[in-house]
This record gives C-alpha cells, structure tokens and sequence, in this order.
C-alpha cells in the first residue's frame, strides 16, 4: 500500500459515532482520486477548522472567567439533570443569579416563552403552542430538556416519555424544558441543590391523576364510585 494511503485499521481508528459501521465505504472513499486542487482546498478547510477551534477556546475561557464570581450558583444549577458546565452558564447568563425580579417561577417562564398554555380544560382542547420570549434561553432549555429525557430514571425522563407518547416528541421537549426552568427558578430562589423525585414518583402522580379523572367521568353520568379501603 502507498505511503500516502491509508490502511483500514488507521481509518478504522479515526471514524466515530455512525461512521463505525461504515469503515468499509470509508476505505472505498479515501481510495479515491485526490489531486492538488483536493489537497489545497482541504488544507484551506483545515486551517479553518483549527481557527475557529482556537476562537471557540478562547470564548469558553472568557466566559467561565466572567462566571467566577457566580460559580456556588452555577454548580447549585448543575444539579438538576441535564444541565452541563457550558448550559448553566448560558442560562445565568440569560436570566441572572436575583431571582427576585421574578415574583412567581411563573412569570420567569412567560418572561422567558416557555410556558404552554392549558392543552385541555373540560375536555376541550386548546392550543398547546407557546409565547414568544427569549430565543436563546428557550433554545438552551430545549437542548437541555433533550439531555434531561435520556438520563435514566430521572422525573425530566418520565414526564418526556409521558408526554412525547400523547403529544410528539417537540411538546414533550417543551414541557421538560418549561420544568427545567422552573427547577432553575427554585434552585437559585432557596440556593438548595435539586432533588429529584425520581420516574417512579411521576409515574404514580400520573396513574393517580388518571384515576380521579375516570372517577369524574363516572360521577358525572351518574355511577357512584366507592372507594377501596386503604
């Protein structure tokens, strides 16, 4: 094999994620005619990937060195499931460490636009669609919520499998995110660490919750329900 080539275990060594199961195609790419055209725009791409890699340090030094005076309520936020280092600083950046501003978690999610509407009331369902806000945090809390829904056993997981199976999956998103940000608002309100309550928690709140709502239905049509002694 030339010395410009190289062999399938060094590619094989270098793919990641998906492209794991495609070292076979990978070898077949790379034997591929390259010319110095090739060369001279992949060296130009190269070095505009090292640039903006070295910008992007650069940027994420300044930023925590700005975060040093606030690092007990960055790590007070980091608790809660699914917010990272970078994600906790993004969100004090966006809605300050003083949640005194905010009378209620409620006007913190309004002011921030991610804060659904009632999807139902008296079974008439209503639009689920939320406010305009601040972009950057709801598309924070949404890349956030995403991350929260796949740590196992956490009630951000529940509540996303919950909704994600009546709703979709963007709905779902929402209403974690819409969580998350309520958990934030409380967590820097009593400077408390989160606690979770955990799936099984959400799961049973919802099993009873759908219980009270068949006992409605029946009374209402005139059933009597009795209930079980404990």
């Amino acid at each position: 094999m030339s010395k410009d080539k190289l062999s399938r275990e060094e590619i094989a060594d270098m793919a990641r994620g998906k492209l794991k199961s495609k070292v076979d195609k990978l070898v077949e790419a790379m034997n591929g005619r390259v010319t110095e055209h090739h060369r001279f725009l992949l060296k130009l791409h190269l070095g505009n990937i090292a640039f903006l890699a070295e910008q992007v340090q650069e940027i994420d030094e300044q930023i925590q060195k700005l975060m040093i005076p606030f690092q007990k309520e960055k790590s007070l936020v980091q608790t809660i499931p699914g917010i990272s280092k970078t994600s906790a600083a993004a969100i004090i950046a966006e809605i300050g460490v003083d949640m005194s501003q905010f009378p209620t978690e409620a006007h913190l999610a309004s002011w921030a636009g991610i804060c659904p509407g009632n999807n139902e009331s008296a079974g008439v369902k209503k639009s689920g669609r939320i406010r305009k806000g601040n972009s950057y945090l709801k598309a924070i809390l949404i890349e956030v919520a995403w991350a929260a829904s796949r740590t196992k056993g956490s009630s951000f997981s529940a509540i996303y499998n919950n909704i994600a199976k009546r709703r979709g999956k963007k709905r779902a998103l929402v209403a974690v995110g819409h969580q998350i940000l309520i958990a934030v608002y409380r967590t820097l309100k009593t400077g408390e660490p989160f606690a979770d309550q955990g799936a099984e928690a959400v799961y049973q709140r919802n099993l009873e919750a759908r219980q009270q709502s068949a006992i409605r239905l029946l009374e209402r049509s005139g059933y009597t329900v009795a209930k079980a002694n404990a």
